[in-house]
């Protein structure tokens, strides 16, 4: 094990220390004694060091606060940390398969709006980019009398814009069958249609 990796505090410190941390004021934190963001984003940068017990024990932890924790911006920093994890980016060295299931797992099981948001924006940088795509494609399919949350059909053709080719392939065949009901994803389909069925400022849609 290398040497930082054998400071690790432990994952239940992890944790406590995240929640504590997220939970202050972004213009706060630089002073709080709490650094569990640090650690999260550590273990995220050096998966070859860390025990895969030790990875798994900290997604579990990080699922279960975005489930549990009365703080909003706590739940939505939760969501955040695990979809990097997963994340297809420049900056994240080795993504992990299996974040997408544990991201539609929080998504179903929360009726907060603002998670499910999140979700849906993060859903776009998936490795499991595919998987990410059919599930977005089915939420751009709601209308306001069955929508997860209000503006979910709006959000998920947000992020089917900014997905690549296999966003811009679904919002394409979203568009030829008519299958988009919501008048605001409707709108923002309509404006992607324009420029090739991908978000204008983006060339790929990915990191």
């Amino acid at each position: 094990m290398a040497p930082a990796a054998a400071r690790l505090p432990a994952v239940t410190t992890i944790l406590e220390d995240f929640e504590c941390e997220m939970a202050i004021p972004p213009r706060d934190r630089w002073q709080a004694e709490c650094k569990g963001h640090h650690w999260v984003g550590w273990i995220r940068q050096h998966l070859d060091q860390v025990p895969s017990e030790t990875v798994s024990s900290l997604l579990d932890g990080l699922e279960r606060l975005a489930l549990t924790t009365d703080v909003q911006v706590v739940r939505q920093s939760a969501v955040a940390e695990l979809a990097a994890f997963g994340t297809q980016a420049s900056y994240i060295p080795d993504p992990m398969p299996g974040i997408l299931p544990r991201l539609l797992r929080i998504y179903r099981s929360t009726d907060d709006m603002f998670t499910r948001s999140s979700i849906l924006v993060d859903l776009r940088w998936m490795v499991e980019r595919a998987e990410a795509v059919a599930f977005l494609t089915e939420v751009a399919q709601q209308d306001s009398t069955n929508e997860d949350f209000e503006g979910a059909a709006e959000s998920a053709v947000r992020s089917l814009g900014l997905a690549g080719p296999l966003g811009a392939s679904a919002l394409r065949s979203l568009d030829e069958q008519g299958l988009v009901k919501d008048r605001d994803a409707s709108g923002l389909l309509r404006a992607y249609s324009r420029h090739g069925y991908q978000h204008r400022s983006s060339s790929d849609g990915a990191r």
